[in-house]
């Protein structure tokens, strides 16, 4: 098994140190490392076992002890991806073990450190919340340089967040029947997110002409919403 993790390992070693990298070989060789956590353990042919203590610390590894380049630019391999390859590093990233000194939250991966408020309205606290919220790491960190483990995060910064890696996150958690059909692409990760309860329902309403505003509230509201919300407009009115 070592051995097998060492040929994947390699081969992504290979693909994203290569002058030019090739973008799809690059992230093809990583997934199959990911899909097989090939690099939680391998043996290459000189020198000890690798096991490092984290994904992070694989990342910028010296090879042939980890991939020899940044988090930022592994981020970067994932924006455009396909729902599969960053559904696979976000779990990498998730970080269970190996997580900072101190991190409250170091057995669930997420912020390693909360600060006293969120950016985001309506967020139920820094107590109670969850590091798989929807909202995804909006709470920021106390300090500027706490590491994030987050797709779209980075190591180095205040964690932006992603929405749809949290959607991922949450539907592999709690919801894996949703996220195998998100994976398959039979729906979108927002989709499978609303249907599973995590999300409201939204639409976008043409605000320029007042009888296709009424069409779409009577094709997107159930009759109790929408004898509410005009009951409610002609108070108003």
């Amino acid at each position: 098994m070592a051995d097998d993790n060492w040929t994947l390992v390699q081969d992504a070693i290979l693909a994203f140190n290569m002058k030019v990298p090739d973008l799809a070989k690059a992230r093809a060789a990583l997934l199959k490392v990911l899909e097989a956590e090939a690099w939680k353990h391998y043996e290459p042919p000189i020198g000890k076992a690798c096991e490092p203590q984290s994904f992070a610390e694989w990342v910028t590894g010296g090879i042939p002890r980890g991939l020899n380049t940044t988090v930022k630019n592994i981020k970067g391999y994932a924006a455009g991806a396909d729902q599969t390859f960053i559904d696979a590093l976000d779990a990498a990233m998730q970080q269970p073990e190996g997580a900072p000194t101190g991190n409250r939250n170091a057995a669930k991966g997420g912020v390693s450190e909360w600060a006293d408020e969120c950016f985001v309205s309506g967020c139920p606290g820094i107590e109670n919340c969850d590091p798989d919220c929807m909202r995804d790491a909006s709470c920021i960190a106390a300090d500027p340089k706490t590491t994030v483990y987050n797709v779209h995060g980075c190591f180095d910064e205040r964690p932006s967040g992603n929405r749809e890696s949290a959607a991922l996150r949450r539907l592999r958690k709690h919801r894996p029947d949703l996220h195998a059909q998100v994976l398959d692409g039979e729906v979108s990760a927002h989709a499978a997110a609303v249907k599973a309860g995590f999300r409201p329902k939204t639409f976008t309403i043409r605000a320029d002409r007042a009888e296709l505003i009424a069409a779409t509230l009577r094709r997107q509201l159930n009759p109790e919403v929408l004898a509410m919300v005009t009951k409610l407009l002609s108070e108003e009115g």
